[in-house]
């Protein structure tokens, strides 16, 4: 599972997440996002301010909109620091 081929929709996913990364809560954050190819309907995040999305789950997005939240949802899992927690919960247990 590598980058996904597109630099066209590459960019205008990267344009779209800038600009919300930009008013989040940790907007200094060298934030990327990455189209990433496999045709699982998926998007996730990890810390630093990686944010991916697959090209399977472009078909079902209808809207800017659409994209907008499901990118803005993987912001609020780095902003609300998820994963880190999850770090935290997977030592102690």
């Amino acid at each position: 599972m590598g980058q996904y081929n597109n630099p066209e929709l590459a960019d205008y996913v990267n344009q779209i997440g800038q600009k919300l990364a930009k008013v989040s809560e940790r907007s200094q954050l060298p934030w990327t996002f990455t189209v990433i190819d496999t045709e699982d309907v998926n998007a996730f995040a990890t810390m630093g301010g990686f944010v991916y999305i697959s090209r399977g789950i472009l078909p079902y997005l209808a809207s800017e909109a659409e994209l907008a939240a499901v990118l803005g949802h993987e912001i609020g899992h780095i902003t609300a620091q998820h994963m880190k927690r999850q770090r935290r919960q997977g030592v102690l247990s």
